[in-house]
């Protein structure tokens, strides 16, 4: 095992950033609402929630009918969409827990991050012997023919997956009987010791994964949840994938997943592994067949990128059905409400962390034309477009964002974003040739 990389992720975050303001919810069936609206549909559901029935995806006010007893949270709402500032702030507490620990550390969404601890464990000042680990809270992913000393109840049983610790014959010695053994064992004390600080220093729970690389980690820490650790040996990594649907593996879930389980009528990932290297590269191309060909294998050389903060601060709104926009007014005051939450957050992590953005990227996706509906000439598809902004005009822009402090000069500078933003749809939509957006400061 070259490397050791842990997953941490928050269980059900956005549930615990609200319980935390209301403790006296703490145990019982929460779920979070993105909107008011009767037909917003639930972004989050506790775990207390789920053994009701509760899913995400159903409507806020229909689960709260079917189930009487749950408790709806919604978030915040500013400048007329979803405001996730307080998840995000929370999110970049956990990340300042964390890097007590290392800085080896990439920061794959609001609630979650990839650690390689390879250095780390290789410290001769890195002690946690004396951590308590809950075998009760731990997992071991086990191929039941790598371990002959495995009481009869688990061989009988269906393989077991991932079984407690504390369920094994000699729980935390099994450890020493594997490849590399000593390290998976400090490993797991570590990932014990990160989630009791993080418990402490946030209140918040979290679950992790603990493996050779991130495709097993993620994998590993969805196996058991919530507030539990699932460590996969190297020995294990083809097991665990032979029981891993291919929809479950990281960067599969969509299309590229669902094509490799039609075409070689699959369903799960490990069963790839029998499929030559040259049969996926003349599916996929080199790149893409030769990454599969490994993958399926266990083997994923993507290295955790160290990023402990946000690369891009992205501010957007999408209208459905009947609240697609369709007048001008519309559109011009929602391009001056993006632009300004925009110019704040720029604001606020200039203050924090000392630095501005390098570039401005718009998207815009234009749906189609609903019949009687009287609008520009919008395309079928999102079409790509741009419009080049004068250096002058760019000058001035990132001067004004740079002296920024107060709600006035956020306002002119947000105007001015909007007013470029405005520009450049309205050539697109009049057959301007520009074929991107993308404006560096």
């Amino acid at each position: 095992m070259d490397r050791i990389v842990l997953l941490i992720d928050m269980d059900c975050f956005y549930v615990q950033v609200e319980q935390k303001d209301q403790p006296d919810t703490i145990g019982k069936p929460c779920a979070v609402v993105q909107y008011s609206s009767t037909a917003a549909s639930l972004i989050a559901v506790s775990y207390e929630a789920r053994a009701l029935g509760v899913s995400r995806n159903m409507r806020g006010d229909l689960a709260q009918k079917q189930f009487p007893n749950l408790i709806l949270f919604q978030v915040p709402a500013r400048r007329g969409k979803a405001d996730l500032t307080k998840y995000r702030t929370a999110g970049a507490h956990v990340i300042k827990c964390i890097s007590g620990f290392t800085n080896q550390i990439e920061r794959a969404s609001i609630d979650e991050a990839y650690i390689d601890v390879t250095e780390l464990l290789e410290k001769p000042n890195i002690d946690v012997s004396s951590t308590d680990v809950a075998l009760d809270r731990c997992h071991l992913v086990v191929d039941p023919t790598l371990f002959s000393d495995l009481t009869d109840r688990l061989l009988k049983e269906a393989p077991p997956l991932a079984p407690c610790l504390d369920s094994l014959p000699r729980r935390m010695d099994t450890l020493n009987c594997l490849t590399d053994g000593d390290k998976l064992k400090t490993a797991l004390q570590l990932a014990q010791t990160i989630k009791d600080a993080i418990l402490r220093d946030t209140s918040y729970q979290c679950s992790i994964g603990v493996a050779s690389n991130r495709m097993l980690a993620k994998i590993a820490c969805s196996l058991n949840k919530p507030n539990k650790i699932t460590v996969v040996p190297s020995e294990s990594a083809q097991h665990l994938l032979n029981y891993t649907p291919i929809k479950k593996v990281p960067n599969l879930g969509g299309k590229l997943g669902n094509d490799v389980s039609s075409r070689f009528d699959l369903k799960f990932f490990g069963a790839l592994s029998e499929i030559p290297h040259d049969a996926l590269v003349e599916e996929y191309g080199e790149k893409t067949g030769s990454w599969l060909y490994d993958l399926c294998r266990g083997v994923d050389r993507q290295p955790v990128s160290v990023r402990t903060l946000v690369q891009s601060i992205a501010c957007s709104k999408n209208f459905y059905g009947k609240s697609a926009l369709t007048q001008t007014s519309d559109v011009q005051k929602w391009l001056v409400s993006l632009a300004g939450e925009l110019v704040e957050r720029v604001a606020v992590d200039r203050g924090e962390h000392g630095r501005l953005p390098t570039s401005l990227t718009l998207h815009v996706h234009c749906g189609r034309r609903d019949k009687g509906v009287s609008q520009p000439n919008v395309a079928s598809q999102p079409p790509a477009f741009s419009r080049a902004l004068k250096p002058l005009v760019l000058a001035s822009i990132k001067g004004s964002t740079e002296q920024a402090k107060d709600e006035t000069t956020q306002a002119v500078v947000a105007e001015k974003i909007a007013k470029l933003a405005f520009t450049a749809i309205q050539s697109v939509l009049h057959g301007s040739d520009d074929k991107t957006w993308l404006v560096s400061f």
